[in-house]
């Protein structure tokens, strides 16, 4: 191979990559080509989940790679591919490290990949998937023709109730008024005539970031802006009043609530440059008002001492070792986990901490945030879909590097 000279590295633009391979959470064990549309090429990264056709479902699928060619070993057609359909992440969820761990686990226990990685994400998280059914011209018109006999047929109901609606109608509303097999029969006969359209969407997933309005007293730097040029109404009065005796900030709401006013002033005095609204990221925290026990700094056993020296030395060398720490109860073990954690991120790492059982989670829980606070995040099923989502995506930004739960938190990123 010749070797690359200055001008062609200059000269060098990466070519867009044109085909994803996806991994479906279906059981399936392979993985599967499609082709990105070309305003997707540019955008979709590894890791990220996209929309895919998949038989005659649109799923949510997971790019575990992306190829600028096709594979000549596979020999796939590539006008027979299809497109993703969409993408969900501007920035990918799974990262390189999790998309390897789900991989292993995925060969090692004969498990499709896709499904893996659907259960490494948070409950909620993924888009769900509908059909939903809109009537066409020629429905209507059916519709006026149909005798008044044929007013309790289940086609007969579906057009009724779809144009009732004046527009797209979701499968699962229509399943619930006439029973999932009746609905299904006769939206698949009337799509057959062409009297309803039948299309595909995603719903929006039920786990997401709570955020709040938040109203905040600006700092005084001009005339204009102490009232002297133009005074306060009451309302307006009430509400700086009631910043001004919060320390300068207050939820939206419940400063609506305490000065008794409508969101109109608020408009007001944020166009004056009194006040700003921002908008925030609300934090479900499972823990909020539990009382913390109380921690004591006592020296360690010599046998504690023993145990953490033996576990610290290849942590300190960052090489992997196993261990198992016997002793009954009461006799300070969790001390020692406690101690092996703290090496661990003193060196700037992340600590797991994996229970048998969601029971044992509360005691462990309190135990590790009395000692490094908001550093600590839980996982587990007994959680809700909010508290679990807010929990994870404090893992994946980084502020939280201690983490305790059951089995699943070892997806924890």
């Amino acid at each position: 191979m010749l070797p690359v000279t200055e001008t062609e590295l200059l000269n060098y633009a990466p070519v867009a990559p044109q085909y994803a391979e996806i991994a479906v959470p279906l059981r399936v064990t392979q993985t599967f080509t499609y082709r990105l549309p070309l305003g997707l090429r540019d955008a979709v990264q590894i890791g990220a989940r996209v929309l895919v056709t998949f038989g005659r479902q649109t799923v949510t699928g997971y790019v575990v790679a992306l190829h600028e060619t096709l594979d000549p070993a596979l020999d796939l057609d590539a006008a027979a591919l299809k497109d993703v359909t969409e993408l969900l992440d501007a920035e990918p969820l799974l990262t390189p490290a999790t998309l390897a761990l789900t991989r292993w686990v995925a060969d090692y226990y004969a498990a499709p990949w896709g499904e893996v990685l659907k259960a490494a994400l948070p409950a909620g998280l993924n888009a769900t998937i509908e059909q939903t059914v809109t009537i066409t011209g020629v429905g209507r018109d059916e519709l006026l023709r149909l005798p008044p006999r044929r007013a309790v047929a289940p086609k007969t109901r579906v057009l009724q109730m779809l144009d009732a609606n004046a527009g797209p109608l979701a499968l699962r509303a229509l399943a619930q008024e006439l029973g999932a097999a009746p609905a299904r029969a006769a939206v698949r006969a009337l799509s057959q005539a062409g009297w309803v359209v039948v299309t595909t969407r995603s719903r929006t997933a039920t786990a997401r970031a709570k955020r709040r309005k938040i109203v905040r007293l600006l700092p005084l730097e001009s005339e204009t802006q102490t009232g002297t040029a133009r005074a306060l109404t009451a309302p307006q009065q009430r509400i700086i009043n009631m910043l001004i005796a919060a320390g300068g900030m207050m939820p939206f709401t419940a400063l609506m609530e305490a000065a008794g006013a409508s969101a109109a002033p608020v408009g007001s005095l944020e166009k004056r440059g009194l006040v700003s609204v921002m908008v925030e990221d609300v934090r479900r925290d499972p823990l909020a008002g539990a009382e913390l026990p109380k921690i004591n700094d006592f020296p360690l056993t010599h046998a504690q001492s023993e145990a953490l020296a033996a576990i610290a030395k290849p942590l300190y060398a960052r090489r992997y070792a196993a261990f198992l720490l016997h002793g009954i109860t009461g006799s300070g073990k969790t001390e020692v986990y406690l101690r092996a954690m703290r090496a661990a991120l003193e060196q700037g790492r992340s600590a797991l901490m994996l229970v048998p059982e969601i029971a044992l989670t509360p005691v462990f829980f309190r135990r590790l945030r009395a000692v490094f606070g908001d550093l600590v995040a839980i996982l587990h099923s007994g959680l809700t879909q909010g508290e679990r989502f807010d929990e994870w995506s404090r893992i994946r930004r980084g502020l939280a590097q201690v983490v305790i739960g059951t089995r699943s938190a070892v997806f924890a990123p």
